[in-house]
């Protein structure tokens, strides 16, 4: 089984007795005090990497970029305690290849807040429900602040994927209370093993008075036009049958040239 980065509880550091107002940037927080997390010790970042960490143990570091291109960190979470948060991706590992991301929260001032690493126990449920396994290894893609919510976009894994190759992708939103980042909707955004120009969306969210999740299944993008193909776009099986008739027809003249060389 994949290790969990935040096996381990963790607790906020002490904030100062007058934190700043506003969101820290990345020179505050890359030079932030952090509890241990992913199994390293306490340490105080240089750069945002943990620079204490015996080779061969693994690494940690607050990522300022992601592979898809999007920021590594994003600011203006609300944080009623505190004040307005700052929430970065971590990416990290005791040894070998690297974990799922951690998401870290630092208060006004950059004193870390807490962490969440998307797979708390009490969430496992709506991972499967959504017929997803388990957010994927440095899977984050974006970061974004909407209202309350931290949403973070994150390629997944299903049953039947290696642990290397999440073919998922899923967008969670989560907030910050109490010294933890604390998921609250799960909603898998990829099509699955359909055609690559369809899309839907299927979302499950937290019903506290049923107690348990809703499903709702919407198609978000219908097949498009292709005036090369004669395929009209549609919604529904409508695309459908206008693709196979446009096969059907380009077989037939196919078929009728050959027997006419014969």
């Amino acid at each position: 089984m994949m290790p969990r980065p935040l096996d381990a509880p963790t607790a906020s550091l002490p904030p100062s007795d007058t934190p700043p107002a506003t969101a820290p940037g990345w020179d505050l927080i890359a030079s932030a005090s952090i509890p241990s997390l992913c199994g390293h010790p306490p340490t105080t970042l240089v750069d945002g990497k943990h620079t204490e960490i015996a080779e061969g143990q693994g690494f940690f570091e607050l990522l300022q970029g992601l592979e898809s291109g999007a920021p590594g960190f994003v600011s203006g979470l609300p944080g009623a305690e505190v004040g307005t948060l700052t929430a970065a991706v971590a990416s990290c590992s005791a040894g070998g290849v690297g974990w799922p991301n951690v998401i870290v929260l630092f208060s006004p001032g950059g004193a870390f807040y807490g962490a969440g690493d998307l797979t708390l126990d009490e969430q496992a449920s709506n991972w499967n429900v959504e017929g997803m396994a388990a957010p994927g290894r440095e899977g984050v893609t974006e970061l974004r602040v909407e209202g309350m919510s931290l949403v973070v976009t994150v390629r997944a894994l299903v049953d039947s994927d290696a642990e290397c190759c999440p073919s998922a992708v899923a967008e969670v939103r989560a907030h910050a209370e109490a010294g933890r980042l604390t998921v609250d909707e799960i909603t898998r955004i990829d099509a699955g093993p359909v055609a690559p120009s369809s899309r839907s969306a299927l979302t499950v969210r937290r019903l506290s008075s049923v107690g348990r999740p809703a499903i709702a299944l919407k198609r978000t993008r219908s097949w498009p036009s292709s005036p090369s193909s004669g395929v009209v776009a549609g919604t529904g099986s409508h695309w459908l049958m206008e693709l196979l008739r446009a096969i059907c027809r380009t077989c037939c003249r196919r078929m009728f040239r050959l027997i006419a060389v014969i």
